[in-house]
């Protein structure tokens, strides 16, 4: 039987619901320190076509390539993914896979600075186009988390993903925007502002979602001194173009999405 995917992965719950219908899963363990590992088997090719209709998605066709091994954390804890699906994706493999690197050879990419949590998060949109979203305990978006997958998304040259994150974010933004609670507080900023170029589209988020909720307040020393300036500037251009802060969507919502290159 042709394998779709093994990686690592502790909410296999979770991913069968996802992909009810047209994929079987084993959980396996070990007795050593491996942490489980979950196998994804395709539909069974002499079973109806209802079985196996999930495949009519363009997707399907990466998915008999072979595999390559990206080893995540300082903890190197191993995800198995089909190369001509992940290369299509992330111009970062894209690179690493194709070029004329050792990683093209041995087909096994390492990213030990990346945390595998947020990693997994990657891997499940790029299987099911969705991922489980961390939520605090008041329900809302754990931001930090949530902004740490924009980062990666980002360092991986996923623009599909990275709008995919931003969609996540613009519309808990619009839900809470007149709330105090559960929008970015400072560490959110500070992930952000840390990670990216003064030119990214989740700085400028950021900004916006402070510029227009007049109940949120942050602490100068507590967040880096370019947000607090392009906060400053931006609202002031606010003020002067529209007569005030607006709901986030009415003001600049297309600017935080990236261009997705035709594949």
């Amino acid at each position: 039987m042709p394998l779709v995917c093994s990686h690592q992965f502790d909410r296999a719950p979770y991913l069968k619901r996802a992909c009810s219908g047209w994929i079987f899963i084993w959980h396996l363990s070990d007795t050593s320190n491996k942490a489980n590992v979950l196998d994804v088997g395709v539909a069974d090719p002499n079973r109806s076509e209802s079985h196996n209709s999930a495949f009519s998605d363009p997707r399907s066709k990466f998915l008999y390539t072979d595999p390559i091994i990206v080893h995540v954390g300082h903890v190197s804890k191993r995800f198995m993914l089909h190369k001509n699906l992940v290369c299509r994706y992330s111009s970062f493999f894209k690179a690493a896979c194709k070029g004329g690197f050792r990683e093209a050879e041995s087909n096994e990419i390492k990213l030990p600075d990346d945390e595998s949590e947020t990693f997994d998060n990657f891997v499940q949109w790029l299987y099911t186009r969705d991922f489980e979203h961390q939520k605090t305990e008041s329900g809302g978006l754990d931001w930090v988390c949530i902004l740490d997958t924009y980062v990666l998304a980002d360092k991986l040259g996923a623009p599909k993903f990275s709008n995919y994150v931003m969609n996540l974010m613009v519309h808990e933004a619009e839900m809470r925007w007149d709330q105090e609670l559960g929008l970015p507080d400072a560490a959110a900023v500070c992930v952000a502002y840390e990670n990216t170029p003064g030119s990214s589209p989740l700085r400028r988020f950021l900004v916006d979602v402070y510029c227009c909720n007049n109940k949120l307040e942050i602490p100068k020393h507590a967040v880096p001194d370019e947000f607090v300036m392009e906060m400053a500037f931006n609202f002031k251009r606010m003020s002067a173009e529209l007569g005030g802060p607006r709901r986030l969507m009415s003001y600049d919502g297309r600017g935080y999405f990236q261009d997705v290159p035709e594949c």
